[in-house]
């Protein structure tokens, strides 16, 4: 997958690709996002913006002296090497700020030229999230949309000076010492105390780092930097209050544009049909599974199993479009859910087979295998396993664990959770599934 900025992690060991269910609404799912929190992302901590901005500078300063190396290939293998030396530190624990442990485990020391091969790390690295982010909070600047494209801005260099004050391996600063590696000048071993420290993903962000990332996130101007200071002053009152739930018929008063909370509402609404869509697809699944014939006949009466699926889905079109109001381009978000809602079962499953394409395919009058078939199980089936699934189209938005932050309706765009914990990240505070790193220097 390439340029990818949203989606759902799946496991590393899942070709996601072939798994993503997107439904071709990708757009839809892109403009809800953006009118929540603009210009984030699928960011949820600081050290996600440092590593890629590092990657930037770092693959600048190695082209300008001569290596052909691209921006994604830097960030990746810089990336790689941050989970690496923090997973050595902690034995190897899983932790969802981490990415790597399977693919990486076994690795001694470690050379750029390992480093950059594809086969090394994961294929959706946390740099994925950052793509959007970047640009709008000035760390780069770029000619286009692609990750290859950005150059590393004054307020980028900036963020990195503070996030690398103190740490000198070999005398050299990090930005001197990883454009070395990047070279070819030395290979970087298993102990690296002071690259480990400056680069771990589990360590907390610097004071001064956190003071000037939420500088960062306020500035700006127009109703999309409105929003996105309005959604941070909105955590912050969150945070600060302890609050436990948010209700839609009780407006955040942080947030000033009654269209903003409109949004996030209408949102939730396309978000719970889209995954009631994709709850529907497990369960052919599911049904077209062994023992039964892979295959689904659309003309014939559909198995019972089904059917609590359909009416949940329908409950949840009928919810959107009630509230007539679309904001995505040429309205998809209705478009989708009348298709979801209006028609018979077996034209309503027809649209959703010919939207998936990928795991399921629609043959004549039938559903049949696509090249991403899969029979898993799924547990409200009666089963033991469910389908992991992407959520949006093009790349990752890191899912987080919610067990310690307010509840949230059902639907919401998935980065207001991860806005909260950015600014339990600016507090200096751990979320609670983050442990504290083992021998990482504090």
């Amino acid at each position: 997958m390439h340029e990818m900025q949203w989606g759902l992690l799946a496991p590393e060991w899942l070709n996601n690709e072939r798994r993503t269910r997107t439904l071709d609404l990708g757009v839809a799912v892109r403009t809800f996002n953006d009118l929540a929190v603009p210009g984030m992302g699928g960011v949820w901590f600081g050290r996600q913006l440092f590593l890629a901005t590092l990657g930037v500078a770092v693959a600048q300063a190695a082209r300008a002296r001569n290596m052909v190396v691209s921006n994604i290939e830097t960030a990746n293998a810089i990336e790689a090497l941050a989970c690496l030396l923090a997973l050595r530190a902690t034995r190897w624990e899983s932790n969802e700020r981490l990415r790597g442990a399977q693919k990486m485990r076994g690795t001694t020391a470690l050379t750029f030229a390992q480093a950059r091969q594809r086969s090394f790390y994961v294929t959706q690295p946390m740099r994925m999230a950052t793509v959007q982010a970047l640009p709008a909070l000035g760390l780069v600047s770029s000619s286009g949309e692609q990750f290859n494209s950005y150059a590393c801005t004054p307020q980028g260099y900036e963020l990195i000076s503070r996030m690398c004050h103190g740490f000198a391996p070999h005398n050299r600063t990090i930005l001197d010492h990883l454009t070395g590696w990047v070279l070819g000048q030395y290979e970087i071993g298993e102990k690296s105390p002071l690259l480990l420290a400056a680069l771990s993903p589990l360590e907390l962000l610097p004071l001064s780092v956190r003071e000037w990332l939420r500088e960062q996130l306020e500035l700006g101007t127009g109703s999309m930097a409105q929003r996105r200071r309005d959604a941070l002053r909105w955590m912050e009152k969150l945070y600060s209050s302890g609050a436990r739930t948010v209700e839609w018929h009780l407006p955040a008063d942080e947030i000033s544009d009654a269209d903003h909370w409109r949004d996030l509402h209408v949102g939730a609404l396309f978000f719970q049909t889209r995954d009631a869509a994709i709850a529907l697809l497990e369960a052919v699944e599911v049904v077209m599974g062994p023992p039964v014939s892979r295959q689904l006949a659309l003309q014939q009466a559909l198995p019972g199993q089904l059917a609590d699926k359909l009416a949940a889905l329908r409950t949840c079109a009928g919810n959107f479009l009630r509230q007539e109001y679309d904001p995505t381009p040429d309205n998809v978000a209705s478009t989708f859910c009348m298709e979801c809602h209006g028609a018979d079962d077996a034209m309503l499953l027809r649209n959703l087979v010919q939207r998936d394409g990928q795991v399921l395919q629609v043959r004549a009058d039938r559903i049949i295998p696509g090249a991403a078939f899969r029979a898993m199980l799924d547990p409200s089936l009666g089963a033991t396993l469910a389908a992991p699934r992407s959520d949006e189209e093009s790349g990752i938005e890191t899912a987080v664990d919610t067990s310690s932050m307010p509840i949230f309706p059902d639907g919401i765009s998935r980065r207001i959770p991860n806005f909260f914990y950015f600014n339990l990240d600016l507090h200096g505070e751990r979320a609670a599934r983050m442990p504290a790193a083992q021998g990482v220097l504090p």
